[in-house]
């Protein structure tokens, strides 16, 4: 799968569980994204085993699994999302 989103806003957000991390085409009026999320202790107590993987959302939920995501590269205006087959 391929795909190109320029990115005009990027969130962040962590907390004692998790890391997430989302590009949006607009921050308020937003029609394409990508997110990510990563549990940061994902063989905690009440996780399910597919919380040890990153998970990855392309514009909509139902775009979403858990599992996939090979790397990510980040550069200075760049970042490259490399997916498996059975990714989103």
């Amino acid at each position: 799968m391929t795909a190109f989103l320029d990115a005009k806003f990027v969130y962040t957000q962590s907390n004692n569980e998790s890391v997430m991390v989302g590009f949006a085409d607009d921050q308020f009026n937003t029609t394409e994204y990508i997110l990510l999320q990563r549990m940061l202790d994902p063989l905690q107590e009440g996780n399910n085993s597919q919380q040890e993987d990153v998970y990855i959302e392309i514009n909509e939920q139902k775009y979403g699994a858990y599992g996939g995501v090979r790397s990510i590269v980040l550069s200075a205006d760049l970042v490259v999302i490399s997916v498996s087959g059975h990714a989103v």
